[in-house]
């Protein structure tokens, strides 16, 4: 739900209070799996499997709710999540990866690590973004925005 953060810039808070860690397809919520399963386990989420294209494929992975969502656990502000959602929810998965692989969150982390949270604020700068250091040892981010130069070329003539 958090997918590119404008919901904590905008309020300074996450919607969901998650953390993310870099996985192989892109940032994911730490608790992810512990919630799926109990939402399975009370019978409020249906997980199945879809082959789509060939045998060298994995399967798509289908959630269905089972119930409504309580809107009400969020005040007016936090209705953000329909733009969210209107604005990813049309999306393929692929589409999300590659969504995901190009922002600041996900390349400042190794994988299986947390991505800090002010991270996010440089969400949107993918285009721009060529080298990103994060020093692990002091915790606090170093990242370096150069523009490409296809970007460069076109603005400067050169």
């Amino acid at each position: 739900m958090d997918f590119d953060g404008f919901e904590y810039r905008e309020s300074m808070e996450s919607v969901t209070g998650d953390n993310y860690s870099h996985k192989k397809m892109g940032s994911y919520p730490d608790v992810m799996d512990d919630v799926i399963l109990s939402m399975k386990h009370n019978g409020l989420l249906n997980e199945s499997e879809v082959s789509e294209f060939s045998c060298s494929y994995n399967p798509t992975v289908v959630f269905l709710s089972e119930c409504d969502p309580d809107l009400s656990v969020f005040d007016i502000n936090k209705y953000i999540l329909n733009r969210i959602v209107k604005e990813y929810g049309n999306a393929t998965g692929r589409e999300l990866e590659c969504k995901s692989h190009s922002e600041v969150p996900w390349l400042g982390v190794d994988n299986n690590e947390r991505s800090p949270s002010e991270l996010i604020f440089y969400h949107g700068t993918f285009n721009q973004i060529r080298d990103l250091n994060y020093c692990k040892v002091s915790g606090r981010c170093f990242v370096k925005t150069i523009l490409v130069e296809k970007k460069l070329c076109h603005e400067y003539g050169s």
